[in-house]
């Protein structure tokens, strides 16, 4: 939350203040470009995890400001295109910030042309979203252009949440937070079958490599060292990330630099026994299951 504090409710606050209702921002203003750092964090803090028409195991890799607005005295509306899983497409997205009074902002997030089928972000190239530049539609109404087609955004709420302006979250919070990383790393660790739904769903990403470098995403080396939250851990789960821990730092060791085919690492000795230890540590884990997001326990 810290990251969107900083990149998303700076910028936009800040927006709310110097710019005047009816006056936009295109890309290539400063304000537009911190926004596009903020919107990237919040799709892949927030939207991934709390909107249950993300795809399983997608991921985010970049999300350009095309405008913002201040439409009235208390709102902003952003608008602009997220990448999608380093493939080389994208979707739109359109966000209203909102000031609330008593120091927070609700954020709530749109997205265009959800898909039919799955119900989920489209996978759109080479699009390109402008304001009101289009023959057959009035005002500032979004216009999406994908080679010779336009047509006007249908855009669909997923998310709406508050967030306070100034206030930081709490180090529990945190730590709460980042539990709930280790327990879906070891979801995806423990899982042959979820590896295999990652890499349909991330065709682009080498899903070994992404096994094995995302535990450092979330828990120190050594583990043992670390300051852990006696409240948000238990002592089981310390040691269950301890001995973790200890077998993957293993079979990093002796994996070899270029890996193979998930099929082809799936079947050796070493991942099989990181398997096996993410299935027992997660086992832990679950017996207290998730914490909240966003209130501590």
């Amino acid at each position: 939350m810290t990251w969107l504090r900083t990149n998303l409710i700076g910028p936009a606050t800040d927006l709310l203040s110097e710019l005047e209702v009816g006056e936009s921002l295109i890309a290539e203003h400063t304000a537009c470009v911190r926004l596009s750092l903020g919107v990237e964090g919040l799709f892949r803090s927030e939207i991934r995890h709390r909107w249950a028409g993300w795809p399983p195991e997608s991921t985010t890799d970049g999300s350009s400001v095309m405008a913002c607005s201040r439409v009235d005295n208390d709102t902003l509306i952003v608008i602009g295109l997220t990448d999608i899983d380093f493939a080389g497409e994208q979707f739109p997205f359109q966000l209203h910030i909102t000031n609330i009074g008593s120091g927070e902002l609700t954020v709530t997030v749109h997205i265009g042309q959800l898909d039919s089928a799955t119900g989920g972000p489209p996978r759109l190239r080479d699009a390109v979203i402008t304001i009101g530049l289009s023959d057959t539609t009035a005002g500032d109404q979004p216009i999406l252009t994908i080679g010779r087609r336009q047509a006007a955004v249908d855009w669909t709420e997923v998310l709406t949440f508050t967030i306070p302006v100034d206030e930081e979250p709490s180090p529990r919070l945190v730590a709460q937070r980042v539990r709930n990383r280790i327990i879906e790393y070891l979801e995806l660790a423990s899982s042959f079958e979820a590896q295999v739904t990652y890499r349909e769903h991330a065709p682009i990403a080498h899903v070994p490599n992404e096994v094995i470098n995302q535990w450092e995403d979330w828990v120190p080396t050594p583990p043992r060292n670390a300051e852990w939250d006696n409240v948000v851990y238990s002592a089981d789960e310390l040691e269950a990330i301890d001995a973790f821990h200890s077998t993957w730092d293993r079979v990093a060791a002796a994996l070899p630099n270029e890996l193979q085919t998930l099929e082809q690492v799936q079947s050796l000795v070493e991942w099989v026994e990181l398997r096996e230890a993410a299935a027992g540590a997660n086992a832990v884990f679950n017996r207290r299951g998730r914490f909240p997001e966003d209130k501590e326990i």
